[in-house]
């Protein structure tokens, strides 16, 4: 196993089935899940637009700014770019962003195939496709419109590609697939490449010393295409300097979450996202592994002292039972459970990022998804050894009774989160369905309630329920939106305050206010957000049901206070 093969020779550490016709009835089972998750994703889709952030790369794709957040740093061009593109399929942003998450949610499947197949022979490729198919993590992102289902689509593409040069395959097609995949991850999602350096240098250090014009090509081409989404941030930032100051804008994002800044509250959050994610993919995968070891341990302890695939454990297995034991690749007492140099090459690919998110920055659940395929195929080579020593019967009813649990857990929730904590870390069709039902019971409400130029509306801070949501929900009122942040305006970063339309509310303000303020209540936690950062007395505060057993909070008109200006006029304040 850990003899390096030379060039042009396979970099599977489990031999693939020979011949055409074995082949052919591999890629059916990956090929047929891949066109069910992309079909299962579309018809989970949400409504409107999921988050702050989605409707900024909706905005992109129709005017590509980067100074007015068009989308927000460091712009993500290719993404939309191809959302642009599909406009014309389409007509409609949202629909195109929502088409690109599920057509990468399905081949996400096959790449997670080919990369376990890598480690741990077709038995393991199918464990993988079955959980990326199904798992909440993949699903949630393939049915938003947001760039994360793509980043778990280009990511383990990188990885693949990179185990293969690194493990001896020097093929022009792994070189130049290498940078392909690598510059389009950047032009997609530019945040994953400093996650994604390592196992990319390790791929092309290992070229380089056996062909070095092939790295030297692959490099050309990685280069191409990081000018072309390069060059167009750039020139739509207004110059070097000023893309740097920008994306260096966002920073602030850090201070909000840091280990550094805010201690063992920030780490524990932190911790408490990476379980999420754990659950919502690889964690029911694990305890099904675990229930395998125990089989097998019983088994070999009642049965033969000798390893759990012996002839005297085997002998009774039908031929088709031989044949799917053998699929997963020779195991003796001696072997790993798991692959050294795959366990390796994973650490390599994984620890970057989770160590970041851990300390510094873990907004959103979907970050993981630069990594979480790997672990996927990781598991999925433990659990084809295990269940590929038992009858080819345990192995389907072990992968229905894995499939029927992860599809459960996104089509109603992981258990223990409180309906006040839902959002993105919930992961499930749920969330997807009580996010547009909410937004929906809103718009309703304000338009039936209140004309257009009676109520200002204040929205949250966060990504869900911030300010482009409002604005994208109801259009005609985008002047009369604001955003109560809590802290001085004059403290934000200067390329924060020039966005013309972030509008900014102070408490003082809203408390002066002789017109109706209208706020955001989608959960009990938002309406104490507003009753504290307001710091209004109770008799200031309405709460009205939107039905659904949803709210907004309706502050009441301040007595003998000066109007507000025109929300038509108001910028953020400098």
């Amino acid at each position: 196993m850990n003899q390096r093969p030379s060039c042009g020779r396979s970099t599977a550490l489990i031999a693939r089935p020979p011949g055409g016709t074995a082949l052919q009835r591999a890629w059916t089972l990956p090929l047929a899940l891949a066109a069910l998750a992309g079909i299962l994703r579309w018809l989970t889709r949400a409504r409107l637009f999921y988050n702050w952030d989605s409707v900024q790369y909706a905005l992109g794709s129709r005017h590509f700014d980067l100074l007015l957040h068009q989308p927000h740093p460091p712009g993500s061009y290719d993404y939309v770019l191809l959302s642009r593109g599909l406009n014309f399929l389409t007509g409609d942003p949202h629909t195109s962003l929502l088409m690109m998450s599920a057509v990468s949610g399905g081949l996400a499947v096959i790449i997670a195939y080919l990369l376990a197949r890598e480690w741990g022979g077709e038995g393991a490729g199918r464990w993988a496709a079955l959980t990326v198919a199904v798992a909440p993590l993949f699903w949630f992102y393939g049915s938003v419109g947001l760039p994360y289902s793509v980043e778990g689509l280009l990511a383990p593409l990188v990885a693949l590609y990179a185990w293969r040069l690194w493990r001896g395959s020097h093929t022009c097609a792994d070189a130049l697939g290498l940078a392909a995949s690598c510059g389009l991850a950047g032009g997609f999602r530019p945040t994953a490449l400093p996650f994604l350096f390592p196992i990319w240098a390790l791929g092309i250090a290992t070229l380089a010393r056996r062909h070095p014009a092939r790295a030297a090509a692959s490099l050309g081409l990685l280069a191409a295409l990081t000018v072309g989404w390069l060059i167009p941030c750039l020139a739509s930032a207004g110059g070097l300097r000023s893309y740097l100051a920008l994306n260096a804008s966002m920073s602030h994002l850090l201070g909000d979450t840091a280990v550094w800044t805010h201690g063992w509250p920030a780490l524990r959050e932190a911790a408490t996202t990476h379980l999420l994610t754990f659950q919502a993919s690889v964690l029911p995968g694990v305890g099904l592994l675990l229930l395998g070891l125990l089989l097998r341990r019983l088994a070999a302890s009642s049965a033969s002292p000798k390893p759990f695939r012996t002839p005297a454990l085997t002998h009774h297995l039908s031929a088709s039972d031989r044949a799917h034991a053998s699929s997963a690749g020779p195991a003796t007492s001696s072997q790993p459970l798991f692959p050294r140099a795959a366990i390796l090459f994973v650490a390599l690919w994984m620890l970057p990022a989770f160590l970041f998110y851990l300390l510094a920055h873990f907004n959103s659940p979907g970050y993981s998804l630069t990594y979480m395929t790997g672990l996927v195929a990781l598991l999925a080579v433990g659990q084809a050894r295990i269940f590929g020593e038992m009858r080819r019967a345990a192995t389907v009813f072990a992968q229905a009774a894995l499939v029927a649990l992860l599809a459960t857990a996104f089509w109603h929730g992981l258990p223990g989160i409180h309906p006040a904590r839902w959002g993105q870390r919930t992961l499930a069709k749920t969330e997807i369905d009580h996010h547009d039902r909410y937004w929906f019971a809103f718009r309703d409400y304000l338009r039936a309630r209140f004309p257009s130029r009676e109520v200002l509306i204040l929205v949250g801070p966060s990504s869900t329920d911030g300010l482009r949501v409002v604005q994208a929900l109801l259009p005609e009122r985008a002047a009369r939106i604001y955003q109560c942040i809590g802290t001085d305006p004059s403290q934000l970063p200067p390329e924060i305050k020039r966005l013309p339309w972030l509008r900014f509310l102070s408490p003082e303000e809203v408390r002066a206010s002789q017109v109706p303020v209208l706020g955001v209540a989608r959960t009990q936690a938002d309406r104490a957000y507003h009753a504290t950062v307001l710091g209004l007395a109770p008799a200031r505060l309405r709460w009205v049901e939107l039905g659904g057993g949803f709210q907004a909070v309706v502050i009441s008109p301040g007595r003998g206070a000066q109007r507000l200006p025109s929300a038509g006029n108001r910028t953020a304040p400098a």
